[in-house]
């Protein structure tokens, strides 16, 4: 006996049961973009959209006040350094208690002191390729030593301490108008990559890594007016993320 031409689930069909149920299988393979019957398909633009956020939420240090002109100036329209790339950011929370260790027990009472946030370190690449790359990452050296720096000497508003500066990133809940001091900053200029030449700044010649690494490590630094006023109901309800109180 001849095998059948069509075959549906094992058993004898005619051409149209095959033909329906090819249709039904259609609908569940994955389009396939190469070429069908020597004929490119026609290709549509799609647009991925975040609902719901559509500020910047890449992380960024600026200035709480004051604006950047001068060598700062490439600053100005981020609004501050802003990380090209997704950095590395580690924070840590700190609750510290006290141990009591009574006589002749083997295990110890801890009476609680204070809670505290610590140090965060931001660690991320940047790439210059451009003049105007080169021209940003000069920028973003000298906003990083001249917020390390006090009003000393000859200055205006002499005696005042490094600026306080403001982190964000990650949208509203994550680091949201949060008051930071710079406590240290490291920047790599590897042997083992291109440098590019830029005259930025009005002064003689520059040159910049094509890539580098630069770390920071931060402090949060609130007022004691916040600290009195602070609520922890309000915290735990999410007030001062959605408010921008900085509170972390």
């Amino acid at each position: 006996m001849a095998n059948p031409q069509y075959e549906v689930n094992g058993r004898p069909a005619t051409k149209e049961e095959y033909q329906a149920a090819q249709t039904e299988l259609d609908k569940f393979r994955p389009q396939s973009s190469a070429p069908k019957d020597g004929v490119e398909p026609e290709r549509t633009a799609s647009t991925a959209v975040w609902s719901g956020y559509d500020a910047d939420w890449r992380v960024k240090l600026g200035y709480r006040k004051g604006s950047y002109s001068g060598i700062l100036s490439p600053l100005e329209v981020t609004g501050g350094v802003v990380f090209p790339y997704t950095p590395t950011v580690i924070v840590n929370h700190t609750a510290n208690y006290d141990a009591m260790h009574p006589v002749h027990s083997n295990y110890p009472f801890y009476a609680y002191q204070n809670s505290q946030v610590d140090q965060m370190t931001i660690t991320g690449d940047f790439v210059q390729q451009t003049e105007a790359d080169a021209e940003y990452w000069v920028a973003v050296m000298h906003f990083l030593r001249s917020s390390t720096k006090m009003a000393y000497g000859e200055t205006s508003n002499q005696g005042n301490p490094p600026p306080l500066l403001k982190l964000n990133g990650y949208g509203q809940f994550v680091f949201n108008d949060v008051p930071v001091v710079l406590s240290t900053f490291m920047v790599d200029l590897p042997s083992d990559v291109d440098y590019i030449e830029t005259s930025f700044g009005g002064g003689g010649k520059t040159f910049v890594p094509t890539k580098c690494q630069i770390a920071l490590t931060l402090m949060p630094q609130y007022s004691r007016r916040k600290v009195e006023t602070f609520s922890l109901d309000k915290f735990v309800n999410g007030g001062y993320l959605k408010n921008g109180g900085g509170f972390i």
